[in-house]
């Protein structure tokens, strides 16, 4: 049987191992596209440490100090948190556009809270910004963790003291009903779990990253470190059996970080093979031959810092990123900014995490007043993160440019004046034109409406999603709702009523392969004989727009020499508005047309996303701000001016 306190200096080294399969994930190294699966061995190794040290003052005093248990997790995880949050925000005030810093303020004022991970989930969805642009995403696995926290040890107090039957049964129940809820939301059809209760609605429409981020659906990976503690008391393999289970389970680990990739379905059952293979490593224990993959000096030094590492790395990559105001890295950044990680992550063990763990700083001070000053310095730094989160990233910091380039104004102002113009309601007057599609859709009416002469013409947006058109199995919560978003479109009045339609989404090739039919259920509903029928192109997503043009303004670049700089591809959009156009001509509809939005972002392929008056055009890389939305639907209306007489 294992001393409930015993060193472990393989568990040491399987830290060594997670930290940096995350690490060299995060800075896209192509061998490892599961890297990921490095949270994963955390959270097995936290269930085997968390539920020995548990049950061991189980075993010992018959219940759980949990006030003393978690104020030492507060002294042993708070302090390298809270310095790298404090950092990282004194970085980005001088890195981070204002749209950039705001989103740092709100992500790191909910990790200080310990919730990040629920408000990454409940940020997710369609305009959710790029991971590259959150230096504090990477916190959502320490929330994930410090709840467990506060869960396993009331868990455990249901268990009689030294009832190992009743713990194996308990972790057992969790360990199935946690992967269960994995299947069920991941499987299921939405619909059907919306019948059982409206309550779980929120869940499943966002259920893929609600199985990523919430903690009731990492249950099992703890649990699986909990099995694998309850198996450590009653087996101790001989040093055969142990190399075995080593090896066996290193190599699950490793199978899982190359052939794991970001499209794989996650965590659910393919979590399963890093999960295990971590409790096999830890089963193997010091007596296995293969333990010095794991017990050398390298994987000691690495793992004794993986937490402060852990902390460090994001940050790191994101606000060099922004530094270079660039999208991507090379190979050789690649590798500096590995190597920065791990020294930079070191330092930051040394200097704060050690200490604090080991009482080398604040010796005296016990655990009730240490946590009093934990919450204190947490609101001295929640006060500021909360101002800057509620004031637009404090723009001001860009003089004239703050206000002009606030991101989330800009994309509410879009949506204001579609609430106020193009939604919904009758046509009432002149002219009746329809557009019919997603967000992109949205941006087109905008823009007629603002072009073409209120007394003459009726603007109407009537959503509808692209995957509706050609659904996907990525995108199976929202395909779900096709059918109520078609009958929307059947029965409107909307469509039986317009002059002309128009369809504007965010193509691609599959979809686009099926826009005839789209063309033909229209004209079939349309009760004009006349109706016109016009279907626009992609659009172009200029990568790192716009949040590096704000510095490039600040500092100094003119407009036309910040449009040079972003990297668009022109080739996939012509493959786009080429299969599109032979949709049109496949529906073999009299009058429907096509038009390609290519020419009028990019006149002779030398693209506009800020004008001449420093006007951002795109409020993100494919949304247009109302200023782009105008521009656009004007070389509309020129195209076609049999469609859109004056």
């Amino acid at each position: 049987m294992q001393s409930m306190t015993e060193f472990r200096p393989e568990i040491q080294g399987l830290r060594a191992v997670a930290v940096v399969l995350v690490v060299l994930f995060h800075v896209k190294a192509v061998f490892v596209a599961g890297g990921f699966v490095g949270v994963d061995v955390f959270f097995v190794i936290s269930g085997f440490l968390i539920t020995r040290k548990l049950v061991g003052e189980i075993d010992a005093r018959g219940s759980i100090d949990i006030p003393l248990f978690l104020a030492g997790r507060m002294r042993r995880l708070f302090p390298a948190l809270f310095a790298t949050l404090a950092a990282t925000f004194a970085a980005s005030y001088y890195l981070l556009s204002p749209d950039g810093l705001q989103r740092y303020a709100a992500g790191a004022f909910h990790a200080l809270l310990y919730v990040s991970n629920v408000f990454y989930w409940n940020e997710s969805g369609y305009f959710d910004a790029a991971a590259y642009s959150k230096p504090d995403l990477h916190t959502w696995s320490l929330s994930v963790e410090e709840q467990f926290y506060w869960f396993w040890p009331l868990l455990l107090l249901l268990v009689r003291k030294r009832s190992r039957l009743g713990l194996l049964v308990l972790v057992s129940l969790v360990f199935w009903a946690s992967l269960l809820l994995n299947y069920v939301f991941s499987w299921v059809p939405p619909r059907l779990i919306g019948t059982w209760t409206p309550l779980l609605w929120p869940l499943v429409v966002k259920g893929d990253t609600a199985i990523f981020f919430l903690m009731p659906f990492r249950m099992f990976e703890f649990a699986i470190g909990a099995l694998c503690f309850l198996a450590s008391e009653r087996y101790a393999p001989r040093p055969g059996a142990a190399t075995a289970l080593q090896a066996a389970g290193l190599v699950m680990i490793g199978a899982a970080a190359v052939f794991l990739t970001e499209e794989t379905r996650f965590p659910g059952a393919a979590a399963l093979l890093p999960c295990v293979g971590t409790a096999l490593v830890i089963l193997g224990g010091e007596k296995s031959r293969a333990s010095f993959l794991l017990t050398n000096r390298v994987t000691d030094w690495i793992g004794r810092s993986s937490y402060s590492i852990y902390l460090v790395h994001w940050p790191v990559i994101v606000l060099y990123l922004a530094f270079r105001l660039k999208t991507g890295i090379d190979v050789l950044e690649a590798t500096l900014l590995f190597v920065a990680s791990l020294l930079l992550g070191y330092v930051l063990y040394a200097a704060v995490e050690f200490p604090f763990w080991k009482r080398r700083y604040l010796r005296d001070m016990a655990p009730a007043p240490f946590t009093m000053l934990s919450l204190l310095c947490a609101l001295v730094l929640v006060l500021p993160l909360a101002h800057a989160w509620a004031n637009g990233g404090w723009g001001w910091r860009f003089g004239p440019y703050g206000d002009r380039f606030n991101l989330e104004a800009l994309q509410q102002e879009t949506v204001r004046y579609e609430q106020m113009h193009v939604s919904y309601g009758r046509f009432d007057r002149g002219r009746k034109v329809l557009v019919i599609g997603d967000s992109h859709g949205r941006d087109v009416a905008n823009g007629l409406h603002q072009v073409l002469p209120e007394d003459r013409y009726d603007v109407k947006w009537l959503p509808l999603l692209a995957i509706c058109i050609q659904p996907t199995a990525l995108d199976r919560p929202l395909t779900e709702t096709c059918p109520q978003r078609w009958k929307a479109v059947r029965t409107s009045h909307l469509v039986a009523q317009a002059d002309v339609i128009v369809f504007s989404f965010r193509w691609w090739v599959e979809g686009a392969k099926q826009a005839h039919t789209m063309l033909l259920e229209l004209k079939r509903l349309s009760k004009v004989p006349t109706v016109r029928l016009l279907v626009t192109g992609r659009v172009i997503e200029p990568a790192g727009f716009p949040e590096s043009a704000v510095w490039k303004i600040k500092a100094g670049l003119s407009p036309s020499a910040i449009n040079n700089q972003f990297s668009v591809s022109f080739s996939y959009v012509d493959l786009v508005d080429k299969t599109l156009m032979d949709a049109v001509s496949r529906a073999n509809i009299p009058g429907a047309m096509f038009w390609r939005k290519l020419p009028s972002q990019c006149p002779n392929q030398k693209c506009r996303f800020i004008d001449e008056g420093r006007n951002l055009l795109m409020w993100d890389n494919q949304h247009f701000t109302l200023t782009g939305a105008r521009d656009l639907a004007q070389d509309l209306v020129r195209t076609f001016p049999g469609m859109f007489p004056q």
